[in-house]
């Protein structure tokens, strides 16, 4: 299965403000036109709990888009649940890729918060990333990424200038 990791990043590395600003009132219109036209590509999104939980109230589910969060306790958001279009897991990362894989899926959008992402590169889940740099410094917020990632090695693929304030979108292949 191809997965492919979505992330918008200020220059200094964050993807979210210094109090926890989330990208939707940050990050270009450019960027987010990108980001929507990777969902539908996909046709899966996987995401976080604390993800799901900062934009549960912008999320507009839609026909052919399943979205899934990942968490250790489904049961508490499962009134959310929407089968086929949004769905909550504590499947571990590999077990909920066999399965996606199982159900006739061949990629999925990963857009989850740092650890989530992580996980999935320390896995060797990843094969390609795309980060959108916006032309911003916060000095604080959340990281790209947590955790040691030392075996994960990148080779640029393609860069685009996605506006003339200088946003710029970063494709990666990633190897093992």
């Amino acid at each position: 299965m191809k997965i492919t990791l979505a992330v918008v990043a200020s220059a200094d590395g964050r993807i979210t403000g210094p109090k926890g600003e989330q990208p939707r009132l940050w990050a270009s219109r450019e960027d987010q036109e990108q980001f929507q036209k990777l969902i539908k590509e996909n046709g899966v999104v996987i995401v976080g709990r604390n993800t799901y939980l900062a934009h549960r109230k912008q999320l507009k589910l839609t026909p052919n888009i399943r979205r899934i969060v990942m968490t250790t306790q489904p049961g508490k958001l499962k009134k959310d649940e929407v089968k086929g279009r949004l769905e909550f897991t504590s499947l571990s990362p590999l077990k909920l890729i066999r399965a996606l894989e199982k159900g006739g899926y061949r990629r999925a959008l990963l857009a989850g918060g740092p650890k989530l992402s992580a996980a999935f590169l320390k896995l060797k889940l990843v094969n390609e990333i795309h980060i959108t740099i916006e032309p911003k410094l916060f000095g604080a917020g959340f990281p790209i990424l947590d955790g040691n990632l030392s075996q994960c090695r990148l080779k640029l693929s393609s860069s685009k200038q996605l506006n003339a304030g200088g946003t710029q979108l970063l494709r990666y292949k990633v190897s093992y």
